[in-house]
């Protein structure tokens, strides 16, 4: 009985080390991040690769998120949703731009952010 219950869980041990769990590429050979488990895999290895809200970092970055509306090239909603993801990296950097420009006066508007791939697909 034992030996029925252990080998399951190597064999379950075992399944991200396949081809299965690997990022597949698409046609311009870039990786396509297809899972949630695929996506958690490569935030444990590079907390970079987190996505955060902008406006967490940035909350004085002004949002126009076109494709989340009808008010777009493709006159259609894309988006459910109207806020800005990013990676980490990138919101620290806007971040720090905002707070430079906003001592000059200004400011920093951003009509797009992480798209799904689904949508860049349909897109182009």
């Amino acid at each position: 009985m034992r030996i029925r219950i252990l080998l399951p869980l190597f064999m379950l041990s075992m399944l991200p080390q396949t081809g299965l769990a690997q990022p597949s590429t698409n046609a311009y050979g870039l990786y396509v991040i297809s899972s949630l488990y695929e996506l958690q895999r490569t935030i444990a290895a590079d907390s970079n690769g987190a996505f955060v809200q902008l406006t967490d970092y940035a909350p004085s970055i002004v949002l126009d998120i076109k494709y989340g509306t009808a008010q777009n090239v493709f006159y259609e909603k894309l988006y459910d949703t109207s806020y800005a993801l990013t990676r980490l990296p990138v919101a620290r950097a806007l971040a720090a731009a905002q707070k430079e420009f906003e001592q000059q006066g200004k400011g920093l508007k951003v009509y797009d952010a992480y798209r799904p791939y689904s949508v860049t697909c349909y897109m182009f």
